[in-house]
C-alpha cells in the first residue's frame, strides 16, 4: 500500500477499524490455547481472557513507560526486525476529552517515541481500553516532520502487571481460528523506570513475575530481546499537535463513532 496520500491511509485505517470493532466482541470467545504433543507446553491462544479489573486511567496515564523487553514468535530470534535499530523507546498515554458513553472502558491516546536509525519516530494511536485490559484502535507512525511511515491496527491485551513497576502486553498479530492458537505472537514488557536505572534485584523481580506468567507456554525472559537505551541521546520530544498528520483527527472521530454504535 502506498502511503503517499494521507487520504488513502485514512480511509484504509477507518475500514480496518470498522472490521476489528465489529468483530471484537465475537472474538473474545476464543479458547485458552491447546497443548503440544508432549502435553507440557500450552500454545498461546488467539485471544487471552482475564478476570482482572484495572483502573485504566490511573494505570496508563502514570507516564512515561519505558521499553524493556520484546518477543516476536515469527523471527525465532525474539527481536522484531522492525525494532532492530530502535533506541530509547518511550510510551505515553493520556485521557481523551471524548468519553465513551455506552462501553465500560476508557478512550486513551497513545504516543510512542523512539529513535529509529538515529532519528525520532512516533506512533500515534487512539485506543479503547476495556476494564479487563483489552486495547484496540488504529495507529499511524510518523517521522519528526509528521510524514506517515506506517499504519495499522492494534489489538493488544494487558497480560500481566503489578501496576507499579512493570506492564506486559500480548498481541496476536495473526489469528488461526481453526486451531484457536495464535500464529504470530508479539509480547512487550514496559517498566516504570528507565531500564538503565533499574537495579539487578529489581530486574530479577520483574523477570520472575513475567516468567511465572510465561511458564505454561515454555517461554521465559531469556528468550526475549532487550530494548536498547543510550543515555547520550536526548529524549525525543512529544510530537507537536501541529505536526500530526491531518487525518489523525478524522480517524479519531470516526473511531469514536464506530465504538459507540
Amino acid at each position: 500500500m502506498s502511503l503517499g496520500h494521507s487520504t488513502v491511509v485514512c480511509v484504509g485505517l477507518l475500514l480496518v477499524s470498522f472490521y476489528h470493532s465489529a468483530n471484537a466482541a465475537g472474538n473474545k470467545a476464543s479458547n485458552s490455547g491447546t497443548t503440544t504433543g508432549s502435553g507440557k507446553c500450552s500454545q498461546l491462544p488467539n485471544v487471552l481472557s482475564s478476570t482482572n479489573t484495572y483502573k485504566i486511567k490511573e494505570l496508563m496515564t502514570s507516564n512515561p513507560w519505558y521499553g524493556y523487553l520484546t518477543y516476536n514468535s515469527d523471527t525465532r530470534t525474539a527481536q522484531d526486525p522492525s525494532e532492530l535499530n530502535v533506541v530509547n523507546y518511550y510510551i505515553s498515554y493520556w485521557k481523551s476529552s471524548e468519553p465513551t458513553r455506552s462501553q465500560p472502558s476508557e478512550l486513551m491516546y497513545q504516543q510512542k517515541r523512539k529513535y529509529v536509525n538515529g532519528s525520532c519516530a512516533y506512533l500515534l494511536e487512539v485506543a479503547q481500553f476495556t476494564t479487563d485490559g483489552r486495547q484496540f484502535g488504529p495507529y499511524l507512525q510518523t517521522n519528526g516532520s509528521g510524514q506517515i511511515t506506517d499504519d495499522g491496527y492494534d489489538a493488544s491485551f494487558i497480560w500481566s502487571t503489578d501496576q507499579k513497576t512493570y506492564i506486559m502486553f500480548f498481541w496476536c498479530a495473526k489469528h488461526d481460528w481453526t486451531s484457536g492458537n495464535c500464529a504470530s505472537t508479539h509480547i512487550y514488557v514496559y517498566t516504570k523506570a528507565n531500564p538503565n536505572d533499574i537495579s539487578k534485584s529489581q530486574q530479577d523481580s520483574i523477570n520472575n513475575a513475567v516468567n511465572s506468567v510465561l511458564k505454561p507456554y515454555c517461554l521465559d525472559t531469556g528468550k526475549f530481546a532487550k530494548y536498547k537505551w543510550d543515555k547520550n541521546l536526548p529524549e525525543c520530544p512529544p510530537l507537536p499537535v501541529s505536526k500530526r498528520p491531518d487525518c489523525f483527527q478524522h480517524y479519531e472521530n470516526a473511531f469514536i463513532t464506530l465504538i459507540e454504535m
